[in-house]
Order: structure tokens, then C-alpha cells, then sequence
């Protein structure tokens, strides 16, 4: 039995409208990110900053599973396979084994989950 697999891509609030507009043309569903304020926000630089807007996913509860793909991966053929993983699904980070690479990774959205990340 085949599953319809949606596109969605998340962008912030600073995308140029045009770029959204393109975006809406490639992408079955264009969502922005709500912006989250960390406790300690003055000692997260940019990379920080940007690994915690990433918890906006846990918050897509119109899907039932999710594969998060950073802006940075290169997808050159299908991946549906992807989706045949469980929760939370990812390869070991090479620099730190015993962290999972946050570039790709398998995961269900959940309101519950979201909140005990933060």
C-alpha cells in the first residue's frame, strides 16, 4: 500500500516573500517557524539558536511521521524508505558518537514531546 508523502518546508519569518512564493511552487505545504526564546538566550550563539527553532518540528501534529532533512542535504534519489523507521531514528554524529547527527533524523510529531524539550 503506497502513502502519500507530503513536502513541507519550514521557514522564518525573515524569508523574502518572493522566496516564499518559489518555495510554495516546489513545496506541498510552506510553514513558518515560531521563533523560540531560550531561558539562557544571551550565551546561545547562532548555531545554537538556530538547533533550538529546530524543536518547532515536534509541533507539525497534521502529520503522523516526519523525516527532517537540514537545508544543507543534498537528496539525490528517492528516500521514502526513510519513513519505515521508528522514532527517533538518526545516524551517530562523527565528531561526538554519542550525540545522533541532527541533520537528518526520523520523528513524530508531538505537542507532549515539544514541551519536554523545552
Amino acid at each position: 500500500m503506497s502513502h502519500f508523502q507530503k513536502l513541507c518546508v519550514l521557514i522564518s519569518n525573515d524569508v523574502d516573500l518572493e522566496f516564499k512564493d518559489l518555495l510554495s511552487s516546489i513545496f506541498h505545504e510552506v510553514h513558518y517557524m515560531r521563533h523560540l526564546n531560550s531561558i539562557d538566550e544571551d550565551t546561545l550563539d547562532y548555531l545554537k539558536q538556530n538547533n533550538l527553532e529546530k524543536l518547532n518540528i515536534w509541533r507539525l501534529n497534521q502529520f503522523s511521521k516526519c523525516v527532517f532533512l537540514n537545508p544543507d542535504c543534498l537528496v539525490l534519489r528517492n528516500c521514502d524508505e526513510l519513513f519505515q523507521h521508528n522514532e527517533l531514528s538518526a545516524v551517530p554524529d562523527i565528531g561526538w558518537p554519542d550525540c545522533f547527527n541532527a541533520g537528518v533524523f526520523i520523528f513524530i510529531p508531538s505537542t507532549h514531546t515539544f514541551s519536554e524539550l523545552g
